[in-house]
């Protein structure tokens, strides 16, 4: 049975942007970035462009929640090469705008108290001895 083990060689392998390490995937939903022309286009007649547009372009960007021992939880915009290397950076604020279904974490809601807003960007007791044990 050649090539049983062969997805270990395709696992992603992220870094954190800020101290080099490399980051665990929480299992989060990934959110694909759509383009301009896809993410422009709301008319009913759209929906068919929109399909024919996915099934050409591949979804090789996307952002994703991930877990850096030092920094805690992160999002970080991740992006295939051609070549099959991983590219992985902080998304910036106009690639927010082209997913769908998600909210900028770096403008916060107001409704929202400090406190919780503080133990929300932390990381669980449980990712913590995961991780760190």
């Amino acid at each position: 049975m050649p090539g049983k083990r062969a997805h270990y060689a395709r696992a992603l392998a992220a870094k954190c942007p800020y101290c080099g390490q490399r980051v665990h995937r929480l299992n989060s939903q990934k959110f694909y970035l759509q383009s301009e022309e896809s993410a422009d286009a709301d008319a009913p007649d759209a929906d068919a462009a929109k399909t024919e547009a996915q099934k050409v372009t591949p979804d090789r960007s996307w952002i994703e929640e991930f877990y850096c021992p030092e920094h805690g939880r992160l999002w970080l915009h991740i992006e295939r090469l051609a070549d099959g290397t991983v590219r992985s950076r902080l998304p910036e604020a106009s690639e927010w705008k082209k997913t769908k279904l998600t909210i900028d974490p770096d403008h916060i809601n107001p409704s929202v108290s400090a406190y919780t807003l503080r133990h929300s960007r932390q990381a669980s007791p449980r990712l913590l001895q995961r991780y760190l044990s």
